[in-house]
């Protein structure tokens, strides 16, 4: 409701002077109405402060966490310090673009989705509001007799009475306490990161740096997107078989050897293993790329090391076997994918002409573990910008989440089609009715002339017709139900046409007793054919 619109009621309609609510007789009500503006703009600002704190909140989080997330998987040539500065230089960032970007219009906006009343009622006050700033600037502020100014004074203390009632019971919180405790709680743990050092937050290997390796012990740290707890032995097996990024990591507190010759060797070369200090231990890590020999010189070993590379998904694709593929077409497509540590996406491909870009859609994407996506997939075709007439290939793409090496992609064999338009198919479908039965109005046109001598192709014609036409008519999705049912009519008008033609090839006694000319001459007639027939 407009201000025009509720100003324009007749003034005579309502007595001011006799409400019940406003009236000169309750002055203390009155003195409260007069105190409303600043109420409901108390309210609002108090609304619009903690939305800026809660967009703020929410903005400084995603910072944070982002740079949590350098820290974790770049903790070497990062610094914690230069992180959590930056995390604190966010936060003034993030308020500063909050405090211009929630502005009274947006808090207005946000209100109504969970309260429309209030919000509409709110903007209809600051409206009010501003006409009586406009009044005063105009000098036209002072006491009036005119009855449309009496109306109008009436009408907004009525609407500021509604609005007092209206947010008394509603509180303006809006979830900026859980956002402000969620986000400081990251920044709780960047302070933590910053005080312990950067040594103490796990980099590409699954555990923390700071876990202290028990001397002459061993150690298998697998790659961190494995998310495989480490593998630790006492004496090294036989033979290791490890995934590609695997490192090894021994560690002595008093090493049995002063002079280390121990190696390993594949087909790029021999890498002999680098002792480092840590604290009282000396420590070596070895993390091969492709299988070869570990050669542990102070134990007199050697022991075969298979390295096995991520290897791609496994991918299966059935495609539909349809006759007709139309642009409101739901193209069922079984599709599955395996692998052997996790799926990262599953992705349908399509293109039209080689040399665009293809569109894609993301079928399946995970952020956890999973080996195993199977799915009858059901590709919408009018939700594409397909048209009819298009020639359209079509591939599925399954990818894992090998973030050493980059992922590792399978790709489907690739499915080509046509694109059909449904509604110029349900075109031709009524015309092949139509023509159908035009046939066979002209089938029973030689019945009502017992003229069947020459039927026999006309008939056959008809039949073959309907056959293929009842199968060409269920790919129509656009028939109506009675036009679903028209090869069935026809098939019950074949069945009659061709048992009067049984009828009229009966033998000669019986097509000379058709045409009566009295009742009498009937009777005779009937009982005539009915010994015809017996004989």
């Amino acid at each position: 409701m407009t201000l025009w619109t509720c100003w324009s009621i007749p003034v005579t309609s309502i007595d001011p002077l006799h409400d019940p609510k406003i009236s000169p007789e309750n002055s203390e009500q009155a003195s409260t109405l007069d105190e409303l503006p600043g109420s409901h703009r108390n309210w609002f600002q108090k609304y619009l402060l903690q939305q800026r704190i809660r967009h703020a909140a929410l903005a400084w989080s995603g910072c944070s966490l982002f740079s949590s997330l350098l820290i974790w998987f770049q903790p070497e040539s990062l610094s914690s310090g230069l992180l959590l500065f930056l995390s604190f230089f966010f936060l003034v960032l993030c308020c500063a673009w909050t405090w211009f970007r929630i502005n009274e219009e947006e808090a207005l906006k946000k209100l109504g989705i969970s309260h429309s009343g209030i919000a509409e009622k709110l903007r209809t006050q600051f409206e009010l509001d501003q006409n009586d700033q406009t009044s005063f600037l105009d000098g036209n502020n002072g006491e009036t007799q005119d009855p449309e100014k009496v109306f109008q004074e009436y009408f907004k203390k009525k609407h500021q009475q509604e609005l007092l009632e209206s947010i008394r019971g509603v509180s303006p919180k809006v979830g900026w306490f859980s956002a402000s405790v969620f986000t400081l709680s990251i920044q709780a743990m960047l302070i933590g990161f910053f005080f312990l050092g950067t040594d103490s937050i796990p980099g590409n290997n699954a555990i923390s740096k700071m876990e202290v390796l028990p001397s002459g012990a061993y150690r298998i740290l697998f790659p961190a997107y494995l998310k495989k707890s480490p593998q630790q032995y006492e004496t090294l097996p036989e033979e290791l078989s490890t995934p590609l990024g695997s490192q090894l990591e021994m560690s002595w507190m008093d090493p049995p050897f002063q002079k280390d010759e121990s190696y390993f060797v594949n087909s790029r070369g021999r890498i002999p293993l680098q002792w480092s200090e840590r604290g009282p231990q000396i420590l070596a890590r070895l993390t091969p790329e492709n299988s070869g020999l570990l050669k542990l010189g102070w134990e007199s070993r050697e022991i075969p090391w298979k390295v096995i590379p991520d290897q791609k998904p496994i991918l299966k694709v059935n495609w539909p076997q349809l006759k007709y593929i139309f642009d409101s077409s739901r193209m069922k497509i079984q599709v599955f994918a395996e692998d052997d540590h996790a799926l990262h996406q599953v992705v349908l491909h399509y293109q039209v002409q080689s040399n665009d870009p293809p569109y894609k859609e993301i079928l399946q994407s995970y952020e956890e573990d999973f080996k195993i996506f199977s799915e009858l997939y059901e590709w919408d075709l009018s939700m594409t910008p397909l048209l009819a007439g298009d020639n359209v290939t079509v591939w599925i793409e399954a990818s894992d989440r090998d973030l050493l090496n980059g992922p590792n992609r399978s790709v489907s064999e690739k499915f080509v089609f046509q694109l059909e338009s449904q509604s110029e198919y349900h075109q031709k479908i009524l015309a092949r009715f139509e023509d159908l039965h035009s046939a066979m109005k002209k089938l029973m046109g030689k019945l009502d002339l017992q003229s069947i001598e020459d039927t026999d192709l006309l008939e056959t014609q008809i039949i073959s017709e309907m056959k293929t036409l009842r199968e060409d008519a269920s790919h129509d999705l656009l028939l109506s139900g009675p036009l679903k049912a028209f090869p069935a009519e026809i098939e019950m008008q074949l069945n009659f046409y061709r048992r009067q033609r049984q009828l009229l090839e009966k033998p000669e006694c019986v097509k000379n007793q058709m045409v009566p000319s009295t009742e009498e001459e009937y009777r005779e007639r009937l009982e005539s054919i009915e010994a015809c027939l017996s004989n």
